[in-house]
């Protein structure tokens, strides 16, 4: 098994199917051009599922100022990360020139489309009890734009 730190989590992830994009050699040339990445995937053998993840610390929360801001910061990022991995992941189901350097650094298992159902995105933001409520929100801006819908409608449309 894997171990990550990041963002104050400490997640454990397969060894052997688990990836970071942001040490893929490929990746790293590319985000030079504000391509986002999340941070941990990983391929779930037992579910058949790939699966991202992305960690976001209380620091978020930090500052009362900052509260009403986390909002809009949370939606726009997180809309960014999930769109561009899915585009990253599309050059690489796609056996796009992109996709095909990118496949180098990660796992076999994630160089096949999973199928619809089959890509999971998972988003922790570790909040305090006390600000729980600004959560809701988020999840619905998020959910309401339905980023992966619209991928799954016509992915060669959107590959790299």
């Amino acid at each position: 098994m894997r171990e990550i730190i990041e963002s104050g989590f400490k997640v454990t992830v397969p060894y052997r199917t688990s990836f970071r994009l942001q040490e893929n050699k490929y990746y790293q040339k590319l985000s030079g051009i504000g391509l986002k990445e999340m941070d941990i995937g990983w391929w779930d053998n037992e579910k058949g599922k790939l699966i991202f993840l992305e960690l976001k610390g209380i620091e978020i929360w930090q500052s009362s100022n900052e509260q009403e801001r986390a909002h809009t910061y949370l939606v726009k990022s997180l809309k960014e990360k999930i769109s561009d991995v899915l585009l990253i992941m599309s050059a690489i189901w796609l056996s796009t020139k992109v996709g095909e350097k990118l496949k180098e650094d990660l796992p076999e298992e994630t160089h096949k489309f999973p199928g619809e159902g089959n890509l999971k995105f998972i988003i922790l933001i570790d909040t305090p009890r006390s600000l729980k409520s600004l959560l809701t929100p988020v999840k619905d801006a998020i959910n309401r734009k339905r980023p992966l819908r619209n991928f799954l409608s016509n992915p060669k449309a959107q590959s790299i």
